[in-house]
């Protein structure tokens, strides 16, 4: 069933059918293109294993003015895990909302559908679960974060670990496709996801360094968390790492902030 949705990517406009493994009914969405409009596109998996999109376009031959049809291949999607699935909506006066959900990464919007036959829309929750995992607005308690959602990976009531997803679009190919690429021959470009922690405390969000500087963030407890850090030989550039480090400083800050 088709729902009919616009929306802006960065990079891509088209108009886009998106199914995932766990729902079979297919979702249609449309996305930015640098020029041209797609007629429509899918989200399959290809048999390398990759999750592709498809787009199909339309092109006029200006020597001949016949209309050709033209498939591209994308590795990837702005998606969190590559499409639609069953969640729920918070809102700021309470509520909440079942549904499918969609998020895109690539420009922080979530989409919404009660049910096969109804129109997805564009929502504007404070949170979400998605696939069992739960994403928050932390404009109220943090003021220096205006934009984007963040998942709660660890909290108490001095300090929280967020983790948050994004995502950017890479052009494979820059010029005319000449048959003669050595990598990337098969993708017109691809969908990078990538996700950051972000440590809370005191009012205030900041994203975790991957190196050495991740003490200065701990403010008055640097030289303890330093120690700890060396002593039990955890590597700041990793996420295991990191998550280490916020545990023992919210240890710290209930035995010397009580």
């Amino acid at each position: 069933m088709k729902r009919n949705i616009g929306f802006f990517c960065i990079l891509l406009i088209f108009s886009c059918k998106a199914y995932s493994q766990q729902r079979p009914p297919q979702h249609t969405y449309s996305v930015l293109k640098v020029n041209t409009p797609a007629l429509d596109s899918r989200i399959e998996v290809a048999s390398n294993g990759d999750t592709v999109l498809i787009s199909k376009y339309s092109i006029q031959d200006v020597n001949t003015y016949s209309r050709q049809f033209v498939e591209k291949v994308y590795k990837g999607t702005p998606f969190f895990k590559n499409g639609w699935y069953p969640g729920l909506l918070y809102f700021e006066d309470n509520s909440d909302g079942n549904g499918t959900l969609a998020y895109n990464l690539i420009n922080n919007i979530v989409y919404f559908s009660l049910g096969d036959k109804s129109e997805a829309v564009e929502a504007k929750p404070i949170g979400f679960t998605i696939s069992g995992q739960t994403f928050q607005k932390l404009d109220k308690k943090y003021q220096n974060v205006n934009t984007g959602y963040f998942e709660l990976i660890f909290g108490d009531k001095k300090v929280d670990l967020f983790r948050q997803y994004s995502c950017v679009y890479s052009a494979k190919i820059t010029g005319e496709r000449t048959g003669y690429e050595q990598e990337g021959g098969n993708y017109e470009g691809e969908y990078i996801k990538m996700h950051k922690l972000f440590l809370g405390y005191n009012e205030n969000v900041v994203e975790l360094k991957s190196n050495s500087g991740i003490y200065k963030q701990f403010g008055d407890y640097r030289n303890a968390m330093e120690k700890f850090g060396k002593e039990n030989k955890v590597n700041p550039k990793n996420e295991e790492g990191k998550i280490k480090l916020v545990v023992y400083f919210s240890y710290l800050l209930g035995e010397f902030e009580k």
